[in-house]
């Protein structure tokens, strides 16, 4: 089965309050879960999904009610979720994540990690 292109971000809080993104592809084209990685190595299971048809534009995971829209600009290394009070929060890409790791049917692509505006 061919790699879909819908991608998929994790938004979750580390032990610190910084907020990091972890974005994967679906494999398979069948149905996900939201896993993340923690600072600690661990892996669990949760976080606010957001679900894109491309790699750089904005995306809403629209099952969640109350979320920020998450928007990625790969070609600057630069994302942005914007909260449902108007909050802007910005990330940097921290790393590519190597080809072929993949988790319980999700493939990585990349970290971001929260960084001034």
């Amino acid at each position: 089965m061919q790699l879909s292109t819908l991608f998929l971000a994790a938004l979750s809080a580390s032990a610190a309050n910084a907020i990091h993104i972890t974005i994967m592809t679906r494999q398979g084209g069948q149905g996900f879960g939201a896993f993340d990685f923690d600072h600690q190595g661990t892996w669990h299971e949760g976080g606010r999904v957001y679900e894109m048809g491309f790699a750089s534009g904005c995306g809403r995971d629209t099952d969640i009610p109350n979320v920020a829209d998450l928007c990625i600009d790969n070609a600057n290394s630069r994302a942005h979720a914007i909260r449902p009070n108007g909050q802007k929060i910005c990330f940097r890409k921290w790393a590519d994540v190597p080809i072929g790791s993949c988790y319980q049917g999700l493939c990585f692509v990349s970290r971001w990690h929260e960084h001034p505006c």
